[in-house]
């Protein structure tokens, strides 16, 4: 999301749910958050789409039965689960439809189950779902089979509005066309931002600086971090080593590590003078960051955690882990903040640290499982599906991303008021990269930065760039043929 949505956020927050902070990219903020839901009454900007009545009918939506909840959640008493209820009538009133919430498996395991669902809906021309909802990671690289419509092509979508993210809309679209989308229609997005947690208690036990302070003023960087935790590292069970049995500066593991990169400022792709994409990814930066996080690990400053190749089972560890209290900061995906709700000691979120002082903003990565959105070439009423997915993005704006984001993880899950700032802050300063994206077409060059580790990654970038470049060109001619 832009920093014109998290602003416009934030003001419909000040009349329906919560007085909210306003972060800048740079870390500085405007205000602070207040629990007074009362004192402001606002008017709720009207939809931008008409009044449309298809007498009832049937519109079904394609989604993992993995994340289900993201679409088809009833009410409960949960307020996030309510909210995406009430979205979901507010769709059905607006447009007398029936809005039926098809799931299918779509793990990373079974992504086949949900790919089949789709390629053999188009090839048989059955129109039987208006719209589908799924993996990043595995969609992307499906796009030149032809499989979905151009979004921009698509009645009343409008890809410029704060409900699209920008950043992905900006660095996914091709030849002036995008097929898949993201943005406030899932909370997916959100879920799967890479932050930072720290254990309060061990900061003023140890008397370290303030880490909201040191993100605000800019100097919130890799070397802090790892100063900080050195100050707290301790070998607990006196073997020789550091692990999840000691006092660990920083906690993270694969995915976060990748996450790093990103947080750096690290590009994978730059676009030519064509507007097309080019590998970008080594450079002298580049190599500081590998050399400087490489150095760390040896060191035992910084802690990759990799007992599982499992990532739930992954990560419900290192939650586990954090909660134990020897921790000081842990890389994770920002739902781990519901997970970790019962903790007595309180933690607080920040953004990925910057690489050194002289990186221009923090960057926040989201993790490329994130849910995307289209419309299959097959659907029978492209200006109904166009109708409902922008109305599933507005709504999900106006009322669902608030309730989470502001009310669910700011009053019922974060422990003070400074996190909250800080959730605009990384909200504010997602990023994206079409070759990050589409690593799975691009020979996993998301995860050349982690196999390099035990050896180099000048030279492992060498050896594998003309697969990287031939990967990519092949990528881009499939979508140069979906224009012919």
């Amino acid at each position: 999301m832009s920093r014109k949505q998290t602003r416009l956020v934030s003001l419909l927050l000040c009349g329906l749910l919560l007085s909210v902070s306003c972060g800048s990219s740079d870390g500085e903020t405007t205000s602070a958050v207040t629990d007074d839901t009362t004192s402001t009454e606002t008017t709720e900007p009207a939809s931008t789409l008409p009044d449309k009545d298809y007498g009832g009918i049937d519109v079904n939506m394609l989604v993992r039965t993995e994340f289900k909840y993201e679409f088809g959640a009833e009410e409960s008493g949960d307020i996030v689960d309510d909210a995406v209820y009430a979205r979901n009538v507010a769709i059905e009133d607006k447009f007398n439809i029936k809005l039926n919430i098809v799931d299918v498996s779509g793990s990373w395991a079974t992504q086949s189950t949900f790919l089949t669902a789709i390629s053999g809906d188009v090839m048989s021309g059955s129109g039987e779902y208006d719209l589908f909802a799924s993996a990043a990671n595995y969609m992307l690289p499906t796009v030149p089979e032809g499989y979905y419509m151009d979004l921009y092509d698509v009645p009343y979508i409008d890809l410029s509005q704060d409900w699209w993210s920008q950043g992905y809309v900006d660095n996914m679209t091709l030849d002036g066309s995008l097929y898949l989308a993201s943005g406030s229609a899932s909370l997916n997005l959100l879920e799967n931002m890479c932050v930072i947690f720290f254990n309060k208690e061990m900061i003023t036990d140890y008397g370290l600086e303030e880490p909201y302070d040191l993100v605000t003023s800019g100097s919130w960087t890799i070397d802090k971090l790892i100063e900080q935790g050195k100050a707290v590292r301790e070998d607990l069970n006196g073997d020789g080593k550091y692990n999840e049995e000691d006092r660990l500066g920083l906690f993270t593991c694969n995915n976060m590590m990748i996450a790093q990169t990103i947080s750096f400022g690290l590009p994978f792709t730059d676009r030519d003078a064509d507007g097309y994409p080019v590998i970008s990814y080594m450079s002298e930066r580049m190599t500081t960051a590998f050399d400087k996080v490489k150095g760390y690990i040896a060191e035992g400053l910084l802690y990759n955690y990799t007992t599982s190749t499992d990532t739930l089972d992954l990560n419900g560890s290192m939650q586990q882990i954090f909660q134990n209290g020897n921790v000081l900061y842990m890389a994770q995906l920002l739902s781990s903040a519901q997970v970790m709700r019962s903790m007595e000691t309180d933690f607080g979120i920040i953004p990925m640290p910057k690489l050194d002082d002289t990186q221009d903003r923090y960057y926040t990565c989201v993790l490329e499982n994130m849910t995307v959105l289209g419309i299959p070439t097959s659907v029978k009423d492209p200006e109904l599906s166009g109708l409902v997915l922008e109305m599933l993005a507005e709504e999900g704006y106006k009322s669902v991303v608030p309730t989470y984001f502001e009310k669910a993880l700011g009053a019922k899950y974060v422990r003070d008021e400074q996190s909250n700032e800080m959730l605009d802050l990384i909200l504010d300063t997602v990023w994206f990269d079409f070759a990050y994206l589409n690593s799975v077409t691009i020979d996993s060059i998301n995860h050349l930065f982690n196999s390099s580790l035990n050896g180099s990654l000048v030279s492992n970038f060498e050896s594998r760039r003309p697969v990287f470049e031939e990967k990519l060109a092949g990528l881009i001619e499939g979508y140069k043929e979906l224009k012919q």
